[in-house]
């Protein structure tokens, strides 16, 4: 009897405080906790001890004790962390179906981190993002928030939406270094220079046209007089541009649309996943289309807002 209370003392404690409790009760302890305790509390020790043979890295061990608290009492808590043995032993799909159980009883940041980055690992990149974004809406100002979202678009080849969540983290984290490392390796194409009213969508690669063009600027800022063929060159630029930043706009809303409709879908399955974004894919290909076209259009007009410009000189 007296061995019973103590164990409902460490019971209640290991429950407040897993870590701390399973880092200074000994397997034997757990075990005769296990053989003595009634049946109906066996489940949690059995719990308590998986979780000591993880953190321990006996994962094998882990699995045989969570194994039995999930038959005699399944938990968020147990399949939380036999999801977490699957992934340790790489079975990826195992990990996924704890994490999903776990989810069903009680949606967190954590199971849904967790979720998605078994989701990466097994290359379902689709239902990664998926999740991806439920970690965004539940923690929007933490970067680690935006990883597993960004690590499935990159994936997926959906390259400018990886940037642009990348460059969303360093909106509120400059020196994030796995925002940064995105952003470097892929840079901007293509950026607007000048101010209103003439403002210009240039090439980001062309360096000599970029810096001939920001010269440009630089005199008309400084007030110096404008010549009628150069000014009448710029607004051409300039309304390119004006388009150019039109269609970027209906493109971020056809896959912000995208995002939600991916956040309220309610049966997760690749295949619908899939549907889904071959759906959005063809409207966002049109959109990419429009604005490559006008790309050109806007390089050319820059090439001969240079030239007119160096030909006044």
């Amino acid at each position: 009897m007296r061995f019973i209370k103590c164990l409902t003392i460490i019971l209640i404690a290991a429950l407040a405080l897993p870590a701390l409790v399973s880092a200074g009760l000994s397997m034997h302890e757990y075990t005769r906790a296990i053989e003595e305790s009634p049946a109906d509390m066996k489940y949690k020790f059995y719990l308590l001890r998986g979780k000591a043979y993880k953190d321990s890295g006996e994962m094998n061990l882990a699995l045989k004790d969570l194994n039995s608290s999930i038959m005699l009492n399944p938990s968020m808590v147990a399949y939380k962390y036999r999801g977490e043995v699957h992934f340790e032993l790489e079975k990826y799909t195992e990990a996924i179906n704890d994490f999903t159980a776990a989810l069903e009883i009680n949606p967190t940041y954590e199971l849904y981190k967790e979720r998605g980055e078994s989701y990466l690992k097994s290359a379902n990149y689709v239902l990664a993002l998926a999740d991806g974004l439920n970690i965004i809406d539940m923690a929007p100002h933490k970067a680690e928030s935006y990883y597993v979202s960004i690590a499935a678009l990159e994936n997926l080849g959906d390259i400018k939406l990886a940037r642009e969540l990348a460059f969303k983290v360093t909106s509120f984290d400059r020196g994030n270094k796995r925002a940064n490392e995105i952003i470097t390796k892929y840079p901007l194409k293509f950026v607007f220079i000048g101010e209103s009213p003439f403002t210009i969508y240039i090439s980001q690669e062309d360096n000599e046209t970029r810096d001939k063009a920001n010269e440009i600027f630089l005199r008309y800022k400084r007030g110096e007089k404008i010549d009628e063929n150069l000014k009448n060159k710029l607004e051409e630029c300039g309304i390119i541009g004006e388009l150019i930043s039109q269609y970027q706009a209906r493109l971020k809303e056809t896959w912000d649309n995208y995002f939600e409709e991916v956040r309220l879908l309610k049966e997760r399955t690749i295949r619908v996943h899939h549907d889904l974004r071959a759906k959005y894919l063809e409207r966002s290909e049109d959109l990419e289309r429009d604005i490559e076209m006008w790309e050109e259009k806007s390089k050319k007009c820059t090439d001969e807002l240079v030239q007119t410009f160096w030909s006044k000189e």
